[in-house]
């Protein structure tokens, strides 16, 4: 299991390359805002990679708007950026060239990659009490693993470090590859 100290976040102010298959690509990457992110490795010393994980900011309703394919309901009312905050969660390969390229990962590395998404997720939480978290499934085989990831079809399989309480917002949009999750602090 994984282990990070909230330092291990660090702010990233550089510009970041677009995924060409991302339709909602365009809505995040001109974003501007506060922007943190955390590298970590996944898979062997010799076969592994090295993911960044990055979480921006919500300023505004059209990004989460954007993000969600929105605007998405939650408990009968339009899904808004609340005053405890909200954050866009994106991950990727880390390293020039790197970006978008598409990479085999055992099942082991692949469960190692949830695991370090999902502790990070739960670590700036635990410091930020961020009441929402949104992301967008860049390409379409990715939904059955968020969805597998947050428990949206089965039970994790992994013992992962989920934040208590939430509720998990899945295919949103008319894309049906929007995400949240929402805390109680919402």
């Amino acid at each position: 299991m994984h282990h990070w100290e909230w330092h291990d976040f660090t702010d990233r102010t550089e510009s970041e390359v677009v995924d060409e298959f991302d339709p909602h690509a365009s809505v995040s990457s001109t974003a501007t805002g506060e922007y943190i992110s955390r590298d970590f490795w996944v898979g062997s010393s010799g076969e592994g990679f090295r993911y960044t994980l990055g979480l921006l900011r919500i300023t505004g309703q059209s990004l989460l708007d954007g993000i969600t394919g929105g605007p998405i309901l939650y408990h009968g009312r339009k899904l808004v950026v609340s005053g405890s905050g909200g954050w866009v969660v994106s991950f990727n390969l880390s390293g020039a060239g790197q970006e978008f390229r598409r990479v085999q990962l055992t099942q082991r590395a692949r469960k190692d990659l949830f695991a370090a998404i999902s502790c990070a997720v739960y670590d700036h939480y635990n410091v930020t009490k961020a009441g929402l978290y949104c992301w967008y499934a860049a390409r379409p085989e990715l939904v059955k693993l968020y969805d597998r990831a947050l428990g949206c079809r089965k039970q994790p399989e992994s013992r992962q470090k989920f934040i208590p309480g939430i509720v998990t917002l899945n295919q949103t949009g008319q894309v049906r590859r929007g995400y949240a999750i929402i805390t109680r602090y919402y």
